[in-house]
């Protein structure tokens, strides 16, 4: 198993902002498809076309703290003055972590998601510069931004419907400026047993000595997904966040 840098539950905790609860707390709402849905690009854009006009409402009765922590630990790790440009919500889907970001400060986002019913609810929202359908196994090609596009990529809730990580972490580095962090959660099974060879793609662009492309500097240990969540297969679930910087 490849090795990890890690951080306490506990250290990571103290970085979150309040979760997307809200103050009147609502009844957990029940949504079996997202259990039953193949996990697949395709699988995605089906669930979440049918999801997107409940979803914000579905999550914050869940306790979904995943959007706050990914910003949290972006604006943590992010160097002052190092990077001017705008963030990439990598699966942006209706917006929460958009959200998210923009309590943190983060004003200029780009958002890209598989789901074009999601991105049009995520376009009322009026915090993205610009928001494109985008399928992050890269099936069709490359991703559509130039070399050192964004000061930062975050990616929350997405990966388990991403097979070909070789090619997306090379691309996310390639769009990433020198300096930008990457963010993403993956689910704690499928980072930890490696599989599609996640944490081996994501090893490989660090371990050549030649020319690295990124520097892992967060692994933290299992988080929370979906607390609340009616479902105990889903409540149960955990996912780490990963941060990269990229070089």
């Amino acid at each position: 198993m490849l090795p990890a840098r890690r951080l306490a539950a506990g250290k990571l905790g103290r970085w979150a902002m309040r979760s997307l609860s809200t103050a009147a707390k609502q009844a957990p709402i029940a949504m079996p498809s997202l259990g039953q849905t193949p996990k697949t690009a395709e699988g995605a854009r089906e669930l979440y076309d049918k999801w997107a006009q409940s979803y914000d409402e579905t999550l914050r009765s869940w306790d979904y703290p995943a959007p706050a922590q990914a910003a949290q630990l972006l604006n943590l790790h992010l160097v002052p003055g190092g990077t001017s440009g705008p963030v990439l919500d990598a699966g942006c889907g209706t917006g929460l972590s958009g959200e998210a970001l923009h309590a943190q400060g983060f004003t200029r986002l780009v958002g890209i998601d598989v789901s074009e019913a999601s991105l049009k609810l995520c376009k009322t929202k009026g915090i993205y510069e610009q928001l494109e359908i985008c399928d992050l196994d890269c099936s069709a090609g490359p991703l559509q931004f130039e070399d050192n596009s964004f000061s930062g990529v975050v990616s929350v809730g997405v990966f388990s419907y991403v097979h070909n990580f070789e090619r997306l972490f090379k691309e996310l580095c390639r769009i990433t400026a020198p300096g930008g962090v990457v963010v993403f959660t993956h689910r704690h099974p499928l980072w930890g047993e490696d599989v599609d060879g996640v944490r081996s793609a994501a090893a490989a662009l660090e371990a050549n000595t030649e020319a690295p492309r990124w520097v892992q500097l967060l692994v933290s240990e299992p988080q929370d997904y979906m607390p609340c969540n009616p479902d105990p297969a889903e409540s149960s679930k955990k996912i780490n966040y990963i941060v990269h910087r990229v070089l």
